[in-house]
């Protein structure tokens, strides 16, 4: 038995070392190679480049570490589906069969729909019900976002951003016009809710009282700085005073925060060897984010 697994752990060592000296091996994911040739094609199929722009792709350092992430993260994801046995659904099996090229991607997409529809089942309206208590209770913060490309550009920000009066005029920087401005606070305000809510999207306020600047924020593939618009502590109306459309709002942003749950931990489940540094944005896309089944 020694014997034979050695020669397996050989036989899967020579092939990466024969897979990298032609194509160049970036990480394994569950077993599965992460090349310069797959990442390039994960790009191509989400539309991020032609195939004839592959040399043009190979010197852009961002759109390689965009492709690395998305590449890992399929890789990660159709593992997961694996393990929760959804590759054996026949359904899944033909459409396999059918483009087996695609099988990771489609094995991805298979687990997000699953997951989802799962989440949605389980979030009864009593559950929607304690979403929105814990949501609603005690001070509310309205955040408003400025948005960057990447994590040290966020951080550049905050250097000189570190008020309400920074803050705009950063904002009036970004966008140009007063007007422009006032629409992208107007779009980029999310909805008050409480420092619980907060925190289940992975953001903790510090320091919550109007005008305080925090951040950065990152969610790949963007980081933002963020300031607390405005503080809300009026009572909110009783859950059965909520129509329809309002419920069906919590449901899907509780859903949705599950999700994003359920997300990281696949993610945090793989077994990753990295074959030269990771993108600092697979860090900020695969932080744990837990949220405790009992609570909504």
């Amino acid at each position: 038995m020694r014997a034979f697994l050695a020669a397996a752990v050989l036989v899967t060592a020579t092939s990466y070392t024969a897979i990298a000296e032609t194509d160049p091996l970036i990480a394994v994911v569950d077993g599965r190679a992460i090349t310069q040739s797959s990442v390039e094609s994960v790009l191509i199929e989400n539309g991020m480049m032609e195939d004839d722009e592959r040399d043009e792709a190979r010197q852009d350092g961002r759109l390689r570490q965009t492709g690395i992430v998305q590449a890992v993260e399929r890789a990660a994801l159709a593992a997961a589906a694996e393990r929760d046995g959804l590759d054996k659904n026949p359904v899944t099996m033909e459409q396999i069969k059918e483009a087996p090229t695609s099988r990771d991607g489609l094995l991805r997409e298979v687990w997000m729909t699953k997951v989802e529809s799962d989440l949605r089942s389980q979030t009864d309206t009593a559950r929607v019900k304690a979403f929105y208590e814990k949501a609603s209770t005690g001070p509310r913060y309205a955040l408003r976002f400025l948005t960057y490309t990447t994590r040290q550009a966020a951080t550049e920000a905050l250097k000189t951003v570190t008020d309400r009066a920074s803050f705009d005029a950063e904002a009036a920087r970004m966008f140009g016009s007063k007007q422009e401005t006032a629409t992208s606070q107007i779009q980029d305000v999310m909805e008050a809710t409480s420092a619980w809510a907060w925190r289940l999207q992975g953001l903790s306020i510090d320091t919550p009282t109007a005008g305080a600047v925090g951040g950065p924020f990152c969610e790949w593939p963007l980081c933002s700085i963020w300031i607390v618009e405005k503080v809300e502590t009026a009572p909110t109306p009783a859950f059965d005073q909520l129509d329809e459309k309002q419920i069906a709002s919590l449901r899907g942003m509780s859903v949705f925060l599950k999700m994003r749950s359920a997300y990281s931990t696949a993610l945090a489940a793989a077994k990753i060897e990295w074959k030269e540094p990771a993108p600092e944005s697979w860090t900020d896309l695969a932080r744990r984010i837990s949220i405790p089944t009992n609570e909504f």
